[in-house]
Order: C-alpha cells, then structure tokens, then sequence
C-alpha cells in the first residue's frame, strides 16, 4: 500500500508545484553632467522589484559615487550608491503600490557614470 501512495506522488506533475517565474529586465542609465540628475527613463514603467547598480555598463563599475532619489533638483537625491555597490528595494505584492522609474532621477559626482536597473 505504501509504495503505491508514494508512485502517486512522484507521478503527479511538476507544474503543480511550481510558481509564476520572475522575468526580470534591465537597462543602463548614465549622466554626463554632474549639475544636472536625469529621469531613469522617459516612459512610465511601473515596478514591485529593482536593484540598483553603480555601473557606467553592465561589467563597469563607476569612477565615483552616484545618488538616486525623487527629485529634478541637484543635490536632493538621498540613497547614495558607491561605484560597483547595490541597492534592492522591494515593494510588498499590491495592485496600488508600486514604483514609476520615470520619476527616479540619477545625479552623479563623475561624469557619465551612471546606475544599472534591474528590475520586475
């Protein structure tokens, strides 16, 4: 009787237990004037999962550090990202919360460092 509950299990599908995969997407974000912080991107993109990156491309770290935040204004950018670190931020599973890339701004020290976005 035992092995015959245990060939149940191993026959039932794989699929049954598993979960939605994560596609994640990325992109590079770079800034030539340290006067200036630039919009992450020009189209809204609305996330629950991102990861920043102080990188000038995929495999380079930046020369210096760069500072991310919310704001057009220079030097208001609060979460600071030292060349080659990272940061994650998730947002807990809902409809109504997320964040919009379009309104994150990069500001940076060096110019064209930039800041790698990994995101869901």
């Amino acid at each position: 009787m035992k092995p015959a509950i245990l060939i149940a299990l191993i026959s039932t599908p794989l699929s049954l237990f598993a979960q939605t995969p994560i596609k994640f997407t990325h992109f590079v974000k770079l800034n030539s004037d340290t006067s200036t912080p630039v919009a992450f991107t020009n189209t809204v993109i609305k996330v629950t999962r991102l990861t920043l990156i102080g990188r000038k491309d995929n495999r380079t770290d930046n020369t210096g550090t760069v500072w991310v935040g919310m704001s057009t204004a220079d030097d208001t950018q609060f979460i600071k990202i030292a060349a080659g670190e990272s940061v994650s931020i998730n947002i807990p599973d809902s409809p109504q919360r997320s964040i919009d890339l379009s309104q994150m701004y990069l500001d940076v020290a060096t110019a064209n460092d930039g800041i790698l976005v990994v995101y869901e």
